[in-house]
This record gives structure tokens, C-alpha cells and sequence, in this order.
């Protein structure tokens, strides 16, 4: 199964309407060159090169998703280049006998982010650039990773730590962060410049990162839920490089544990495992492509259920008016809140929401030999090799999806649609007429031959539910949230133990109980600053 490239995918509707918000974000005075990486602005000392590299690669990858240049993507991408010491990264050189292991996942953002900026321009200069960084950054790291802390006795933990890391310990010659397990991020980067290059010298220390993982529980060990989700997707992309098996076991292992200790009540993250303390989008974001890479490797509709959950609540509910992503308080309260200190945390978060909103461009649709698999629903229109469809989705505000067939060659072909778990009553129409189908795996499937004109009316209904909390980090027993299909719903107050049955939808965008008002939680970036900042949503019970 292989998705069509988001060069042949052109988004519309509400996706589409978050991508270009954000995108203008990203044309803001901290993303500019000349302000990028200083202070007093856009700077974080102790993570040089984050910045930086988080801006490149969400605007390299806006530049294919929305079909358009970043007014400034060449002239940052020099202006980091000017300012790289001799060995060509950003911050001093590493001293190694007393080595911040924040460096790393820094350069790893710089380098992912200078991958698909040559991906998209194909300068040899930046590709020198990237094998610099392999060659005098990451890889005589290599020999230090033995004297790496594996537990939180030799870390000497600290509870303490906020949104941006910071150096918090010692152990041997790592100085550490409060964002505990950062040098994990690295394997991400690795692994994509591994698949850029195919240097195999890199094997050693890309499976050195996975020892130090598999010999950590992240649970017990209070990881960053950020930092062990990123390293998880570099996992993933080992394992469809190598196709070694017990990768994917330890991914899919992994993601089990992080929605039973990781997870809130509304599919976003808490920071670190086990530890109620706030939400952070880049990490939501690493879950919502973990889950759907879960599902492209196994099959399995769960996954896609659970990837749709994160991007339609945890994801979606963290973008702010403003186009930038910020933290939420997580839920223990039984109210969705703003974290007021980072309501946007403009030197990760935001430029991260490139790369999640961009990634629904790049698995709109698939081709499995000769069928057509569209898993998630958006308006866009795509052009295949077999055909130029159009396709325009009410979903998930409500279960209608329209193919439709402008250009065909006429072939038939296998249509599978997405057939979410929270939702009943799957119909298919082709051209007016009623058309067989049959549901397995997740899927809708049907025959369907695409010639121009040929029209696929997709229906079903969203289901009015409640549902018992998968996280475990809640004291006090199971707790419920209601949810609309895979929506989920919050109240303007108390919610009590809300009955799906007393609500009534009054619109698209609201139920009602009595007094009570109910909406959806991923509407927040269409109210005011000032509202949504003083917002409480009640969200969750006691089951």
C-alpha cells in the first residue's frame, strides 16, 4: 500500500483552513531570517538549532502540501548556514566531558528539517551540510551513549521542568534535561538521514538509541511523552526500512502503554508518563502519525480509529486563534483549560503543526494494487494515475462523503472508505443507484468504474455516545467523556454524569441539556484569545 504524494493532492475545507492559518503563523516575525534563532524573540539558548530546524521542516513541507513557497525558506535556511560554528552546527562545541544532551535532539529538528528542504530543492550544498552533521555531531557522540543514564537513580530525577527543557542534572559526563529522555528524539533524524543516504555507518548508533529505550521503562522512568513518541516514529520508519519485525512489535508495545499512562481524557499527551502536569501539541502530533503508521504497517482499523481521535480532539483542539499551538492543562480537574503560561508555545509546538497538518495531505489516499483506499475524509482533489477525483466530506460534523470521478480512464476499481468505529448505518450509492458493498477490516468496499461523471455518495450516522477514559493516570477509577461520533464534546460548565440521551443537537456545532450547552472541544481556535483563555469545558465524570 503506498500513499499518493501530496504534490498530486490538492486540500480544501476545514483542514485546509488550519493548514493556511498556521502557515501564515509561520510568516510571523519569529520565523523570519535575521530574528530566528537570537534573542531576545526566538531563541532558546539551551536548545540550539530547535528552533530552526522545527521552522525548516514545517515550511518545506507546506511548500509541497499547500502547493506554494515560504517567502523565506531559502534566506533562513542561509542564515542558519552563516551561523553554525566550524563544525557546523549551531551553540558551541560540544565539550565531552560535560555534554548537554539537549544538542542532539536540536540538530535532529535541524537536520529532518534540512532533509525535506533538500528533498524539495536538491542543493548538493545542503545535502554536504547534512553529512557534516552526521560526521562531526552525531556520530562521535557514539562511544558516550554507554555512560547514558538507564534509571531514574542515576538521574537523580528532578519532578520539576517546563514547556521549553532544561539542564536539570548530571551523571557522568551527560548533563541532563527535565525532558527526561531527550536523546531519544535523535533516532528520528537518524533514521530519515539513513534513508536519505543509505550510510551504514550509522546502523551502530541508530541501534545504540534503541538499547538505551528497550533498556528504560518509560513508564517507571517518567519519560517525555514528546521525546519517546518522536523516537517511536524513527522506529517505525527502521522497521520499513529493515523490515525487521521485532521493530514493530516494540512500536506497537509501546503505543499501548503510552494510551493507558500517557494519554489524557481528550487524546492529547501529558508531558511526561504518569505525571498530570499539561498537554504539548508536538508530542500530540507524534502520536496522531504513530497511530496512523501503526495502521498502514498492520492493517489493523484500530489504529486508524485511535489516529482520528488524537487529530479530530488532542491535535485539533490545540490550535490557537492566532494559528499556533499551545498547551492545555490536562483534565484532572474535570475541566478543559488553557494552560495560561504556554497558551502558545511558539518555539516548538507551532512550527511542529506543520508537519501534523500537512501529514493528511500526504495519506488522503492510497493505492493497493488495484484498489483506492481513502482513510480519512477531507475535501481536496487528487490525481491519480487511473483518475482525477474530487472528493468533498461533511465528515466528521456529520457522515456524508461525495466521490467524485472529473477525469477516468475508465478502469474498475476497488473503492475502500474509512468506516469509523464511533459511527453506524454505512451506505453507499453510485450514481444514485444503491451499490453492494461489503465492510471488513475498517473499510467500506465496493466496485466502482471510474469514468468521467461517476459520482459516490457515502453515507453514515455519528453516533451520540459515552465513553470510558482509556487513561489510567486519572485517580479515582474510570472516568467517561460524550462524544459525537469522534468528536468529543465539552459543556460551558459542570457536566455532572451526562446522559448522551438528554442531549439534543440543536446545530452542527452544538447540543443542549437543559441549560447546558455542549461543543465540540476542537472548535477553540475559532473563538476570541480572551475567551478561550478564560474557557472551562467540563469534559469528564467519574464512570
Amino acid at each position: 500500500m503506498k500513499a499518493i504524494e501530496s504534490g498530486f493532492v490538492r486540500l480544501g475545507g476545514e483542514a485546509y483552513a488550519r493548514a493556511i492559518k498556521n502557515y501564515a503563523r509561520l510568516h510571523d516575525v519569529y520565523y523570519r531570517p535575521g530574528v530566528i534563532g537570537r534573542a531576545p524573540l526566538a531563541a532558546l539558548p539551551d536548545w540550539p538549532g530547535d528552533w530552526e530546524g522545527r521552522t525548516i521542516l514545517a515550511l518545506s513541507l507546506y511548500a509541497r502540501a499547500l502547493h506554494t513557497w515560504p517567502a523565506f525558506l531559502d534566506r533562513i535556511v542561509e542564515d542558519v548556514r552563516s551561523r553554525c560554528n566550524g563544525d557546523g552546527y549551531r551553540g558551541e562545541v560540544v565539550d565531552e566531558a560535560a555534554i548537554s544532551e539537549q544538542i542532539y535532539p536540536s540538530h535532529s529538528w535541524l537536520m529532518r528539517g534540512l532533509i525535506e528542504y533538500y528533498r524539495l530543492t536538491g542543493k548538493e550544498s545542503v545535502l554536504e551540510w547534512i553529512h557534516e552533521l552526521l560526521d562531526k555531531l552525531f556520530l562521535p557522540v557514539y562511544p558516550h551513549l554507554d555512560n547514558y543514564p538507564l534509571t531514574k537513580e542515576d538521574r537523580q530525577r528532578e519532578q520539576g521542568g517546563e514547556a521549553a527543557g532544561t539542564i536539570k542534572g548530571k551523571f557522568r559526563e551527560w548533563r541532563l534535561s527535565s525532558d527526561i529522555g531527550c536523546i531519544l528524539i535523535p533516532l528520528d533524524g537518524l533514521t530519515a538521514a539513513y534513508e536519505l543516504t543509505g550510510r551504514e555507518d550509522l546502523l551502530p548508533l541508530i541501534y545504540r538509541i534503541i538499547g538505551i529505550f528497550r533498556a528504560t521503562d518509560p513508564v517507571e522512568s517518567r519519560l517525555q511523552t514528546h521525546a519517546s513518541l518522536t523516537f517511536m516514529r524513527g522506529v517505525l520508519r527502521l522497521w520499513r526500512l529493515t523490515g525487521d519485525g521485532e521493530l514493530l512489535r516494540m512500536a506497537e508495545d509501546f503505543f499501548a502503554k503510552y494510551k493507558l499512562y500517557g494519554m489524557t481524557c481528550f487524546w492529547a499527551n501529558f508531558n511526561w508518563f504518569m505525571r498530570p502536569s499539561w498537554t504539548e501539541p508536538c508530542a500530540v502530533i507524534d502520536s496522531y502519525m504513530l497511530a496512523h503508521q501503526l495502521w498502514e504497517a498492520t492493517g489493523r482499523a484500530e489504529y486508524l480509529n485511535d489516529s482520528q481521535m488524537i487529530l479530530y480532539n488532542g491535535f485539533y483542539r490545540g490550535q490557537r486563534p492566532n494559528g499556533g499551538f499551545g498547551c492545555d492543562l490536562t483534565g484532572e480537574s474535570g475541566f478543559l483549560e488553557t494552560r495560561r503560561r504556554t497558551y502558545e508555545a511558539r518555539w516548538c509546538c507551532t512550527m511542529r503543526a506543520g508537519e501534523g497538518l500537512s501529514y493528511l495531505v500526504r495519506t488522503a489516499v492510497y493505492e493497493d494494487g488495484e484498489a483506492l483506499v481513502f482513510p480519512v475524509f477531507s475535501d481536496l482533489e487528487a490525481e491519480l494515475p487511473c483518475a482525477r477525483i474530487a472528493e468533498r466530506a461533511e465528515y466528521p460534523v456529520n457522515g456524508r462523503v461525495t466521490l467524485t470521478v472529473t477525469e477516468g480512464d475508465g478502469s474498475l476499481k476497488e473503492i475502500r472508505l474509512f468506516a469509523p468505529e464511533r459511527c453506524a448505518d454505512f451506505a453507499v450509492s453510485v450514481n444514485g443507484e444503491p451499490a453492494g458493498i461489503r465492510i471488513a477490516d475498517g473499510f467500506v468496499h465496493l466496485q466502482v468504474r471510474l469514468t468521467a461523471g461517476t459520482r459516490i455518495r457515502y453515507t453514515f450516522t455519528p453516533l451520540l455516545h459515552a465513553e470510558t477514559v482509556t487513561s489510567r493516570v486519572y485517580e479515582g477509577g474510570p472516568r467517561q467523556i460524550v462524544a459525537y461520533g469522534c468528536r468529543i464534546l465539552g459543556a460551558d460548565g459542570e457536566c455532572g454524569a451526562a446522559d448522551p440521551g438528554a442531549l439534543e443537537r440543536v446545530s452542527d456545532e452544538e447540543w443542549r441539556s437543559d441549560a447546558t450547552v455542549w461543543r465540540p472541544i476542537a472548535n477553540a481556535y475559532l473563538m476570541e484569545k480572551e475567551d478561550l483563555v478564560e474557557s472551562r469545558f467540563g469534559i469528564m465524570w467519574p464512570a
